[in-house]
């Protein structure tokens, strides 16, 4: 983690948080972004934004939807720009992931609702449910320190249980400022949580007769995705670890993994560059061992979006990979 992960992420935070404050007091001036009379809605990640979109269904023209993260940066390197921040300041509403990495929205979206301009918290949505984990150290990861408040763990789309508890809370978010449509926007929702709850079903399906745990030379951003199963894991960081270097007692541990429970399949994140996993394998010993990808959806851009990539697809993908 940076500096002890948190401490620098509540120092960036501050300083976005200042930014942010001083930045919306400009937008008192009339300077918000034209958006030709359509209602405006911001979203900060992938899942949010194709859910927003599939919600909208043919109505979607009708709307300016954002994506603020479309270049692929991750939300735990996402740093807003003034015209960012000019879009979540005046858009009809906004749609946002929560959790630490978006600290940098708190005191916007208290002048948002001060303004009455309506704003989702998807991870506050999931918490009145009790649908939220907390971010974990597992044995073997490496960690700069040992944190002394929990915090939850940020990836919540990689639920699938989760994303059709927020597919159905964005639909009644746009409904609130669409009320004339909100039997159709109700209607596509309920259409793409069957989709979902299919999925669902297979991944139980297939990966209830999983025995061997799980082995990510990498980061684990897929607390909920292993927990909805019961599938055991080990990683080399927890999910939102900025570490880039793992300590020899990691290699050797999940090198120790590989030999222990006979694996013959290990994982690294979408886009890694394989190195730390093909130094695990190497020290193992074992030969045969392919290193596959689980994609957490972090760096997915509008070029794949527009290329044909959904929730859906990618979750089906992480099926594949996991399945023994």
């Amino acid at each position: 983690m940076f500096f002890g992960n948190k401490d620098y992420k509540r120092i960036s935070f501050t300083l976005a948080a200042v930014t942010a404050t001083s930045l919306f007091a400009l937008m008192q001036t009339g300077c918000a972004p034209e958006n030709n009379g359509k209602k405006t809605i911001v979203t900060t990640t992938f899942p949010s934004y194709e859910w927003t979109e599939t919600v909208l269904g043919d109505r979607k023209d009708d709307f300016e939807v954002t994506w603020l993260a479309s270049n692929g940066v991750d939300m735990h390197s996402f740093q807003p720009s003034a015209g960012d921040i000019a879009l979540v300041s005046s858009c009809d509403l906004l749609i946002q992931n929560g959790g630490e990495s978006e600290a940098w929205l708190e005191p916007i979206v208290e002048q948002r609702e001060s303004k009455g301009l309506k704003s989702l918290n998807l991870s506050a949505h999931l918490e009145d449910g009790n649908m939220l984990l907390c971010e974990e150290t597992v044995e073997g990861m490496t960690v700069e320190e040992k944190e002394e408040e929990e915090a939850y763990d940020e990836h919540i789309w990689l639920s699938l249980e989760n994303a059709s508890q927020m597919v159905e809370g964005i639909a009644g978010s746009i409904a609130s400022i669409d009320s004339d449509n909100t039997a159709y926007y109700t209607e596509n929702a309920e259409k793409y949580c069957e989709e979902i709850t299919a999925l669902e079903k297979e991944f139980g399906e297939k990966l209830s007769g999983r025995t061997k745990p799980v082995l990510v030379a990498d980061r684990f951003p897929f607390r909920y995705l292993t927990a909805d199963y019961g599938l055991v894991y080990y990683a080399a960081f927890p999910g939102c670890s900025a570490e880039t270097e793992s300590s020899f007692e990691t290699v050797i541990f999940l090198a120790d993994e590989i030999k222990y429970d006979n694996l013959d399949v290990i994982y690294v994140l979408e886009k890694s560059d394989r190195k730390l996993a093909e130094t695990v394998i190497e020290n193992s010993g074992v030969s045969g061992v392919e290193i596959r990808e689980l994609n957490s959806m972090q760096s997915v851009t509008m070029d794949d979006y527009a290329n044909g990539a959904t929730y859906i697809e990618i979750m089906k993908e992480n099926l594949e990979a996991l399945t023994e």
